[in-house]
């Protein structure tokens, strides 16, 4: 069983570095401090049983925050999707500038295949590792909770664009 600080760091490589350090500066510095400790120590990937464990805690915690929460208005189910769907290439790929292969692949499996294609070229480097992520994107257990959060940081980035 992982500690909290344990699931902590798994959660936060799953958010990528841009991410992270947002959310560390935001703890306590000697949470922050342990949390980076693991974070820096570890060199091995989580298994798929940790990533699940983590991402299933989180989806308990998503779902009492939305039941807690008073009045407010859920946003359109399609609108990430269609907003993400509808941009150009060129502006998607600048949208997901900078983010980790995992990331970009999960975001580009929405795409059909064709458009998969014309953001990739615009990906330069990072082209094949993300053509990999994007073959074994069923390996990666995701609840839907983080898909959609995935999603609205997108479509918000493309608000931005």
């Amino acid at each position: 069983m992982l500690s909290g600080k344990q699931k902590a760091a798994i959660f936060l490589k799953l958010l990528g570095s841009q991410y992270s350090g947002r959310v560390l500066d935001h703890l306590p510095k000697d949470v922050s401090d342990e949390i980076a400790r693991i974070l820096a120590g570890s060199k091995k990937k989580p298994t798929s049983a940790e990533v699940s464990e983590v991402l299933t805690e989180f989806d308990g915690y998503m779902s009492s925050a939305k039941e807690q929460e008073v009045g407010g208005k859920d946003r359109p189910a399609g609108s990430p999707i269609s907003m993400i769907t509808s941009a150009t290439p060129s502006r998607l790929a600048k949208a997901l500038k900078g983010e980790r292969p995992e990331f970009i692949a999960f975001v580009l499996s929405h795409l059909p295949v064709e458009r998969i294609y014309d953001v990739l070229s615009l990906l330069g480097d990072a082209r094949k590792e993300i053509e990999e992520k994007l073959l074994h994107m069923k390996d990666v257990p995701m609840t839907d909770v983080f898909q959609n959060q995935v999603l609205d940081i997108v479509a918000r980035r493309l608000g931005a664009v």
